[in-house]
């Protein structure tokens, strides 16, 4: 991995975990490098090792959720044969998540990172960002987080140059199941639909066993976080993200704006 401080133009002591931008010999060098992983040349986990005798391959395509790197993501597009997937969910419960979880927020990977800040951001952002950092609770910074994090996504989605990507929301395919499923099938071309059907009801073995009792239950699942915040701190943890230009989700609900990713409903 090329060294992130100097791709991020930082001298500072602070430790950068998120891959944002790289140029000149640190691209070539990531590009060496994530080519090698996604052609299962580095293993990175024994599950992941294609080659080995114990590896049973029962299908041709590899997965790789990537939640340190979604800035590249228009990269990892031009640069490699992949199909592009964007999972949005949000912003509170994303932070509320995470907190519990006791993970720090990577805010600063990306506002120490002088391409980033040059490129995406303008000076009143800026600001607001530095004001989060410096008197925001937990919770707002950690809303900061999610949105510096999902700008370039978002504003690939916006471009409308990137119709053969799937994107879709986690409250979508929560409240339309059937509907994201035929959007997955055509989109990824994956035409077994009645296989992903049957994983509707089977919860996912990370989540907690009180939730398990409720898989099913869209209120539960989508809603309950709601009773932990009142409507005042919801429209100031939501103005975060409309202050960079993100308003997918409604200010008074947990919904996406449904009329932004149409063409799936």
């Amino acid at each position: 991995m090329p060294d992130l401080r100097r791709a991020a133009n930082y001298s500072g002591n602070d430790i950068l975990r998120q891959p944002v931008h790289f140029e000149g010999i640190a691209e070539e060098q990531f590009r060496s490098l994530a080519g090698d992983i996604i052609s299962g040349k580095i293993v990175l986990y024994p599950s992941l090792a294609f080659h080995s005798p114990y590896f049973h391959r029962v299908t041709d395509r590899i997965i790789f959720q990537i939640t340190s790197g979604v800035a590249l993501i228009e990269w990892f597009d031009e640069n490699f044969d992949v199909n592009i997937s964007v999972l949005f969910r949000h912003p509170i419960p994303t932070a509320h998540s995470i907190i519990h979880k006791g993970w720090p927020h990577e805010c600063a990977d990306f506002l120490l990172h002088s391409w980033y800040v040059d490129t995406q951001l303008n000076s009143t952002q800026v600001d607001l960002a530095k004001k989060i950092l410096n008197e925001g609770s937990p919770l707002a910074q950690h809303v900061l987080d999610w949105t510096l994090k999902m700008l370039i996504p978002w504003r690939a989605w916006l471009s409308g140059e990137h119709r053969n990507w799937l994107f879709l929301t986690y409250e979508q395919t929560v409240m339309y199941p059937e509907r994201m499923l035929t959007a997955i099938s055509k989109i990824l071309d994956l035409p077994d639909i009645e296989a992903m059907r049957q994983q509707l009801s089977r919860p996912s073995r990370t989540v907690s066993s009180h939730t398990v009792s409720h898989v099913g239950d869209t209120d539960y699942l989508l809603g309950r976080w709601l009773k932990s915040i009142s409507m005042q701190d919801k429209r100031e943890l939501m103005s975060i993200p409309y202050a960079f230009g993100i308003d997918l989700y409604e200010i008074d609900s947990y919904k996406p704006r449904t009329d932004l990713l149409s063409s799936y409903l």
